[in-house]
């Protein structure tokens, strides 16, 4: 079983839009494309920037290469189309595949 982590870096001028489509579309694709379950959302507490906010969304996968290939498609054309109604500068974001022990 794997976990997989995004780490996103938001823009407080976009803050509760990136929340909501989190909420509303993000997760609803991972866990409808049958690759993805378990979703925790969170907000990463630190005192680094001001002006930005960070969150962490972690999913549990079965299988690296499908969590991957999603990864490489779905979620890349999600994070376009929000980077274009925000902004590319607006949410920076990264992924870590974990392996559960």
């Amino acid at each position: 079983m794997l976990l997989c982590n995004t780490t996103f870096c938001v823009d407080n001028t976009i803050d509760n839009a990136f929340r909501s489509w989190v909420k509303d579309t993000l997760i609803p694709a991972a866990t409808a494309s049958g690759t993805f379950s378990s979703p925790l959302f969170t907000r990463i507490i630190a005192d680094a920037d001001p002006n930005a906010q960070s969150y962490a969304l972690q999913l549990h996968a079965a299988d690296h290469d499908a969590a991957a290939r999603w990864h490489g498609k779905e979620a890349q054309e999600l994070m376009q189309a929000l980077r274009k109604i925000h902004g590319q500068d607006k949410v920076l974001s990264f992924v870590t595949f974990m392996e559960i022990l």
